[in-house]
């Protein structure tokens, strides 16, 4: 008795195989911007402590007083500490920091893409889901950047700009070798979908 051969999907049918997930460090690109103020607070703060380990010839000064002293954050901590708190408040930190990584995670998840015959899409998206497309034969050009922050950690992204109202779909972001890859299978697909509809019915 011979198995029967599994049914092929349908024209047309979408695979899950033909979506490719982002870098995963782009959620913490896309967000770069407001880590990137916060550890600016954090180093504003710690300065005057950083200055007074290293400068002046009291190293102890300034923690032994109660209280908050500077309003900075060591001084917050010897305030906590002495108070009870400060198991708690690195719990509630720690509990932050795994929220953080935990929807940073989803985001990267759920934001993927994929180029087909006749377009190149993305979406992503947790409760609000987005489905951006940019047909091959409007594709105008496919543009590789490197902003400061990627070009850091190696990373790019690919800018599909289109003709019309469709607008661009952005893929961001790619290993830098990826993005070059991608760049190239889309102006070939986009360049073949423009000479089959030059060529036209035979």
């Amino acid at each position: 008795m011979t198995t029967p051969a599994p049914e092929a999907p349908p024209p047309g049918a979408e695979s899950e195989s033909d979506w490719h997930h982002l870098h995963p460090l782009s959620p913490l690109l896309r967000g770069g911007v407001a880590m990137i103020i916060v550890v600016g607070i954090v180093v504003a703060n710690l300065r005057d402590r950083v200055l007074e380990l290293f400068v002046t010839d009291n190293i102890g000064g300034g923690f032994d007083g109660p209280g908050v002293q500077g309003g900075d954050v060591l001084g917050l901590f010897a305030y906590l500490n002495e108070r009870g708190l400060a198991v708690a408040a690195i719990l509630a930190v720690l509990a932050v920091i795994a929220l953080i990584v935990f929807f940073s995670w989803l985001s990267w998840r759920f934001r993927t893409f994929r180029i087909t015959d006749e377009a190149v899409e993305s979406r992503g998206g947790v409760l609000f889901r987005e489905h951006r497309r940019a047909p091959l034969d409007r594709i105008q050009s496919v543009n590789v950047q490197r902003p400061l922050l990627a070009r850091a950690l190696g990373l790019a992204l690919v800018e599909v700009q289109t003709a019309g109202q469709g607008g661009k779909v952005v893929l961001a972001y790619l290993g830098f070798r990826d993005a070059q890859v991608v760049r190239e299978r889309i102006l070939r697909s986009a360049a073949h979908a423009a000479h089959a509809a030059g060529a036209g019915p035979v």
